[in-house]
């Protein structure tokens, strides 16, 4: 019979949840959505159900607390709660660019935004940043 660490070399018990689509969605983004020290969005391609299905089936390589499954690795808790970490369409984003990126979502790419990035001084490298990741949501669509 197998150990239950040889199972979860397999599959994670329990299952792995879906990342919360308002916080990872780059599109989904808003002014007031939770920021953290370090960010991660992913971009329409990305199928995050898709994803965990498959890791949940077993299809996913692992690696400590990282599961890889299409060429992208997910951060599992034991807990089953998991958020994208790399890979194709993933961004990692500092918490001024992830702000930034959630005004470029409200305001698109306008004086407005940048008024409000202002007050909130949000660093011009940010912004760079975020506006990058904005766009690479728009031609991945």
């Amino acid at each position: 019979m197998p150990s239950s660490e040889e199972n979860t070399a397999q599959t994670p018990l329990p299952p792995a949840r879906v990342p919360n689509r308002n916080r990872h969605m780059l599109t989904r983004i808003r002014r007031r959505t939770l920021r953290k020290r370090r960010n991660v969005v992913v971009d329409v391609t990305v199928d995050m159900q898709a994803d965990i299905d498959g890791i949940n089936r077993g299809e996913a390589t692992k690696s400590g607390d990282l599961w890889t499954i299409n060429g992208r690795a997910y951060h599992i808790e034991p807990s089953g709660h998991s958020w994208p970490v790399s890979g194709p369409g993933v961004f990692p984003l500092d918490r001024g660019a992830f702000l930034a990126l959630g005004i470029y979502n409200e305001h698109g790419l306008s004086q407005t935004a940048e008024r409000i990035l202002d007050l909130e001084r949000v660093s011009q490298t940010a912004r760079a940043e975020a506006r990058r990741v904005w766009q690479a949501g728009r031609d991945a669509s």
